[in-house]
């Protein structure tokens, strides 16, 4: 993954923990009953889930399209070195 993927990803990452952590000070603090504390920590789980699993699936896209990228340049890459190390039709010079 290059530099610029890794920097995304960490942001990706401290976003995530930063909106878990910030969601759970709120709900501590938030002046709720015991079962609206409850209700919003699963309603917030399943966003959270639904979240979570957008992100995965965006991920995995990336990955695979990195992947057919590079295995694009590596096919290219055997091409040329096949042509290169062909002998050619000359005939070899005699010593």
């Amino acid at each position: 993954m290059n530099d610029n993927g890794q920097s995304f990803l960490s942001f990706l990452i401290g976003f995530i923990v930063g909106g878990l952590i910030g969601a759970a000070v709120a709900l501590l603090y938030a002046p709720q009953s015991g079962e609206e504390t409850r209700a919003v920590i699963k309603e917030k789980s399943i966003e959270l889930r639904d979240q979570a699993a957008e992100q995965a699936t965006y991920l995995r896209d990336q990955a695979q399209q990195q992947l057919s990228s590079l295995q694009a340049q590596v096919d290219e890459l055997q091409s040329r070195l096949k042509k290169t190390d062909q002998p050619s039709s000359m005939p070899p010079e005699a010593s």
